[in-house]
């Protein structure tokens, strides 16, 4: 299994979510990347998958961390 991880943080909801920050776009960019990555070092059988961690809120003991697995797939099937 590989994960490929994207980390987001936000310190308050005045732009949205750390999770609503990864947009069609920023997933799009990530899975070239993934997918020169896979070129690259790639073997046969391997599983892959794209995660998000979210972290919301200031320092200390506000703050909140989500891991989301498999939180989007790639079309064409490079994402799993």
């Amino acid at each position: 299994m590989v994960a490929f991880v994207e980390v987001k943080e936000r310190r308050g909801p005045a732009f949205g979510s750390a999770a609503e920050a990864v947009g069609w776009r920023k997933r799009l960019r990530i899975g070239r990347v993934a997918a020169v990555w896979m070129d690259r070092h790639g073997r046969e059988g391997d599983v892959y998958r794209f995660d998000l961690v979210a972290v919301e809120g200031g320092k200390g003991a506000g703050r909140g961390i989500e891991h989301v697995e498999d939180a989007w797939r790639m079309e064409g099937g490079r994402g799993r």
